[in-house]
């Protein structure tokens, strides 16, 4: 077993979440162990080259062949059944591999308990038998769903039998003030596994100034900003269009809107906002720093996704949260918990001409509150101590 070596899984099947965490502890680990060095195991290169790779951190891509689009249940995503049926056992057997090769002091899963498609399972079967890895924490965000749905589908799937037989821990990347994760989803008491909420692990500074942001996007410093982001972009095309459609006709004329796609936009979709952007007098970007634009920003709207909330809550905003509907319902049941304390505005996707525009004047309005709810550095601290330390 080397204790030089970290591996972690962030599956990225059609976004930039899983990844970014995943890089946000990797960085932390570098802190605490500086001799330390972390392989993050990933579906997409577009993660890695999006977000950066930290100090002695390295990605290893894995093949797929399952293309974005709409599923049964009118959901953008990863339509899983529609790739050919090598793949998921050649990342399998590509993950037992990284694991007997690199006997990594510690196995870091972000999430997906079985892996996307479970090809992780057999892998962490091998570690098991065969002590290839020291030590196998999962990092879960603080909401997967709502709990029924989450409850049914780690029934059905045997993600319980695996959360019990073959991790040593669950580190909680939230606050059970906003969202109590564990005992909505039985974990330490149905599901016989070690817990610790270790807080908001996000990125938390800004690389770019205010200044600089404006500069580089050919705005006025005296231009008040509004940043409206699709997080990686599959499904964020019905955001951008209800913005532009809603908003920027009641904008103040001193008000500059910039849209990021995100990278995994389709092209029909792409080129359709491009041209609408345009016509609006808006500028938009397939990809940004995100978090050097929220923090730009004088008025956010974004999705309900994980970093896209907690980037723009940290960064002083009470955002605009459009949550996508998806069965899960995942997206929902955190903007509504995130509601219910005041710090973000939550808008359904059917009724954009009711509060959309409200809610981005009300941000205009009232300004940014100076603290924040979280405490990224530490709680990256706390995940990476409990990792190797």
């Amino acid at each position: 077993m080397s204790d030089q070596l970290v591996a972690m899984y962030a599956q990225n099947g059609a976004g930039l979440g899983h990844f970014q965490r995943c890089a946000n502890v990797a960085e932390a680990v570098g802190k605490l162990k500086p001799e330390a060095r972390v392989v993050i195991a990933s579906r997409s290169f577009w993660p890695a080259v999006t977000i950066g790779l930290p100090e002695r951190t390295e990605s290893f891509k894995m093949p797929v062949f399952a293309p974005v689009g709409v599923d049964s249940n009118g959901e953008q995503r990863v339509l899983l059944d529609e790739e050919p049926a090598p793949f998921p056992r050649l990342r399998s057997r590509l993950l037992t591999v990284l694991l007997e090769e690199m006997r990594p002091a510690a196995l870091l899963v972000d999430n997906e308990p079985r892996g996307l498609q479970g090809e992780l399972v057999e892998a962490l079967q091998a570690a098991r038998a065969r002590g290839l890895v020291g030590r196998v924490v999962l990092g879960m965000r603080d909401i997967r769903g709502r709990p029924e749905h989450v409850a049914r589908r780690w029934g059905e799937e045997g993600t319980a039998k695996v959360l019990e037989s073959l991790y040593d821990l669950v580190l909680i990347y939230g606050d059970p003030a906003i969202y109590d994760t564990a005992s909505s989803y039985g974990l330490g008491t149905q599901i016989k596994v070690q817990t610790e909420a270790v807080g908001y692990v996000l990125r938390s500074t800004a690389a770019l100034s205010t200044e600089a942001v404006k500069r580089e996007l050919g705005l006025d410093c005296s231009q008040r900003l509004v940043a409206v982001t699709a997080g990686a972009g599959a499904d964020g095309a019905s955001l951008l269009e209800g913005y532009l459609r809603e908003v920027v006709p009641r904008l103040p004329s001193d008000v500059a809107s910039v849209l990021v796609t995100g990278p995994m936009m389709n092209a029909p979709q792409l080129q359709r906002l491009t041209e609408h952007a345009a016509a609006s007098g808006c500028r938009l970007l397939r990809s940004f720093d995100t978090v050097s634009l929220v923090h730009a920003a004088d008025a956010v709207v974004c999705r309900g996704g994980y970093n896209s909330v907690c980037e723009a809550v940290h960064a002083g905003h009470r955002p605009a949260v459009v949550a996508r509907r998806t069965e899960s319902g995942e997206q929902e049941t955190r903007a509504t918990a995130f509601a219910r304390l005041d710090l973000v505005v939550a808008i359904s996707e059917d009724h954009l001409e009711e509060g959309l525009a409200v809610a981005v004047l009300e941000q205009l309005a009232s300004g940014r509150r100076s603290t924040s709810p979280f405490t990224p550095e530490a709680s990256a601290a706390r995940a990476a101590a409990a990792l190797v330390g």
